[in-house]
């Protein structure tokens, strides 16, 4: 069961990293698109943004 757990486990980091993989990429779309649009207090809110995101996910990994 130990190895089953080895596993789980690895696909679960694998399916995260998919998935904040996912969410960066769509995330830089919206960024460019914020930022030609209303500039510079749209650009801070998503650094703050993504800053939160990344925190997290190293936190979720540190779990893991």
């Amino acid at each position: 069961w130990m190895v089953f757990l080895l596993l789980t486990s690895n696909r679960i980091i694998i399916k995260f990293i998919l998935l904040t993989s996912l969410i960066n990429y769509f995330y830089v779309d919206n960024t460019v698109s914020l930022c030609m649009k209303s500039g510079r207090a749209a650009s801070l809110k998503i650094q703050e943004l993504t800053e939160t995101l990344l925190s997290l996910s190293t936190y979720t990994l540190h779990i893991l």
